[in-house]
């Protein structure tokens, strides 16, 4: 995600391209941090990760919603396995 909207940076969509990329670097940082730390940065990123990803897919007229559903599901199961451990 990071990359793509580092490539990005330019588009119509800044901001989400903005937003994405400083949750890459505290999503970087927290892996150094300590565990609960990174487990609740990952949830906040992951979320905020999905929510740019659909906003940007229905702003552009490119929403594939199978894709978009199958992303969503596979955060929530990530999600369930951070609290898990």
């Amino acid at each position: 995600m990071a990359f793509a909207s580092i490539k990005e940076i330019n588009s119509s969509a800044r901001i989400p391209n903005l937003l994405n990329i400083i949750c890459a670097i505290i999503l970087l940082i927290a892996c150094f941090q300590t565990i609960d730390w990174f487990k609740n940065t990952a949830v906040i990123v992951l979320v905020v990760f999905q929510l740019t990803a659909i906003t940007n897919g229905l702003k552009n007229k490119s929403f594939h919603f199978q894709h978009h559903i199958f992303r969503l599901i596979l955060t929530a199961i990530l999600i369930f396995f951070v609290f898990l451990t």
